[in-house]
Order: structure tokens, then C-alpha cells, then sequence
């Protein structure tokens, strides 16, 4: 745990890799109510708006991101902390748009392309978590940034915005939560980005 802990392409995958699973989480739980709610959809039109734009832009968005990734080798620092940072920041601007857009047609687009562009970290920073570690370490490394996404991300995240909206008495600011978080994984790996050196993967 030292080891990983004192690894920053590791430390700084999974920290931004936590703070966006929150994000998705939140978005995946609340979104539909939200349209339901305050967009004049029916909760079926909601769910299937929201589970539709999820399963295909996570299909396409995975696909881009390892492809781009791989692209970029070569051409930047830590490529594949650069593609997640730079296809994140798009995610959140469409996700802000999907959440004060009144438009059916503009929220269907902004959803979808939100998720595409959430989605395109998938494949390099799950191989950076596993390729930023030495041999011996990844089932440890794996496993522990399975533990941090989902505990402190999308297993939590649902009920932090529920009870928000509960204090607040207003679901249209504790989904504000969802691009709060997608900023923080922006800024994580953008600076990640920037400020860890390359390194050969570990072996």
C-alpha cells in the first residue's frame, strides 16, 4: 500500500477515475427524475432517454478513448492522462447543457454526446492503473481502485445528491453536483497530465 500510495500515475488515475464514477453515478440515479420532474417527459421516456444514451455512448465513447489514446503516444506527455482530461472537459460542458437545456431534441444530443466523450477514459486509464505498477503490485492495484470508484464514487454519490436535494429542497441544485465532480476528475488528470513525467510501464 505504501508503494502504491507513493506512485503518482497511479494515485492520480484513480483519484480523477473516483471523482468522475461519482459523477456517473449521481447522473445514472437522478437524471431521470430530473427530466421527469422539471423537462415534461414521463418517467419511461426519462429512463429509456437516459439508459439508451448511457449503453451506447459508453460503447462508442470506450472505443474513441482507446483508439485516441493509443493515437497520441508519442505525441504528448502521459497521452492517455491527456485524453481523459481533454475528452472529460467536453463531457462536463455537454452535461451542463443536457441539465439547462429545455429542448427534448438539444437534451437528447447533449446526453449523448456527454456520455461518448465520459466514457473515452475508460480504456487508458484502466491500463494506466494497471501498467503504471510493477507486476506484483496490479491485482492489488486493480482491486484497491475498484474499492475507491465505487465506494466513495458511484455507491455514494447517489444518496449524497438525495439527501442535498432533501436539504435544499431542490433536485436542480444537487445535480449540480454531477459536473462539480466531472471538474474536480478534469482538473485531477489534467494536471496529471502536466506534471507526472513519462515512465516506461512497469514490469
Amino acid at each position: 500500500m505504501r508503494e502504491l500510495s507513493g506512485n503518482k500515475t497511479f494515485v492520480f488515475s484513480v483519484a480523477g477515475y473516483t471523482a468522475v464514477t461519482f459523477a456517473s453515478g449521481a447522473l445514472a440515479d437522478w437524471f431521470p427524475t430530473f427530466l421527469a420532474r422539471f423537462r415534461g417527459y414521463d418517467e419511461a421516456g426519462a429512463g429509456s432517454l437516459a439508459g439508451v444514451t448511457s449503453a451506447l455512448g459508453g460503447l462508442v465513447g470506450t472505443t474513441v478513448g482507446g483508439l485516441l489514446g493509443d493515437r497520441l503516444r508519442g505525441r504528448t506527455r502521459q497521452p492517455y492522462l491527456a485524453i481523459s482530461a481533454w475528452t472529460m472537459a467536453g463531457a462536463t460542458g455537454f452535461a451542463v447543457l443536457a441539465l439547462v437545456a429545455t429542448s427534448h431534441v438539444v437534451i437528447a444530443g447533449a446526453m449523448f454526446t456527454a456520455q461518448v466523450l465520459l466514457w473515452c477514459y475508460n480504456g487508458p486509464i484502466n491500463a494506466l492503473i494497471v501498467n503504471s505498477v510493477a507486476s506484483r503490485l496490479r491485482t492489488r492495484a486493480v482491486s484497491l481502485g475498484i474499492f475507491c470508484i465505487h465506494v466513495l464514487g458511484d455507491a455514494a454519490s447517489p444518496s449524497i445528491v438525495g439527501k442535498l436535494s432533501d436539504t435544499l429542497h431542490s433536485l436542480q441544485a444537487a445535480i449540480s453536483l454531477v459536473p462539480v465532480a466531472l471538474v474536480i476528475g478534469t482538473a485531477i488528470w489534467m494536471y496529471g497530465w502536466r506534471a507526472i513525467p513519462d515512465t516506461e510501464p512497469a514490469v
